[in-house]
Order: structure tokens, then sequence, then C-alpha cells
């Protein structure tokens, strides 16, 4: 379990500067949303040898929120899914924001 801890807090670690309330925008006002792409590898006794991406986005769905995706799958049989979506504001309210956290695994 401690291995598991220290690895996803070092996926936020790495992914925190994405999760900031900056918003980048063009010389032409127009904001983009910002992506972060990152393949991983790691060997344990509850995955085997395994292989997961993280996937991250600054600006969408709207130019405040952040969205991140983790997916592992190991050779011992066992997956894990982690989703989460960080201030997205409730459409037919201007200051109301959720934040959501999805997570599901199977260690086999």
């Amino acid at each position: 379990m401690r291995v598991w801890s220290l690895f996803i807090f070092l996926i936020f670690l790495i992914v925190s500067p994405a999760f900031g309330q900056e918003v980048y925008v063009g010389p032409d006002e127009e904001s983009s949303p910002q992506k972060i792409k990152l393949p991983f590898g790691f060997y344990n006794e509850k995955f085997g040898a395994a292989l997961g991406a993280v996937y991250g986005l600054v600006g969408y769905p709207q130019k405040q929120s952040s969205l991140l995706a983790m997916a592992t799958v190991g050779t011992e049989g066992s997956a894990m899914l982690f989703l989460m979506g960080k201030d997205i504001r409730i459409s037919s309210f201007e200051r109301m924001f959720f934040d959501m956290v999805f997570s599901f695994g199977y260690f086999g």
C-alpha cells in the first residue's frame, strides 16, 4: 500500500502545476487547453510488470477546470483506473463549482 501511496503522490506532484488557477491566454485573448501525457512502467508484487498512462487537461471543458485520467494494467491480472475533475462550473449557477474523484481497481 505504501508503494501506491507514494506513486499517487508522485503523479500529483508531476501534474500539480496543471492544477493551478492560471489560465493561459494568447495574444488574441483566447485560452487554449494545456495537456500532459505521461506513460510509465513499474514492477511490484500486486501488479507484476505493469504499464500505465496519465493524461491531464487544464482549460477543458471550461477554461478554469482541470481533468486527470490514469489507467494501469499488470501481468498479475491487476488493473486500476483513476479519474478526477476539478473546478467544473455548474452551467445554471454562476458561482457553483464541483470536483469529482472516481477510482476503480482490481488487484489479483
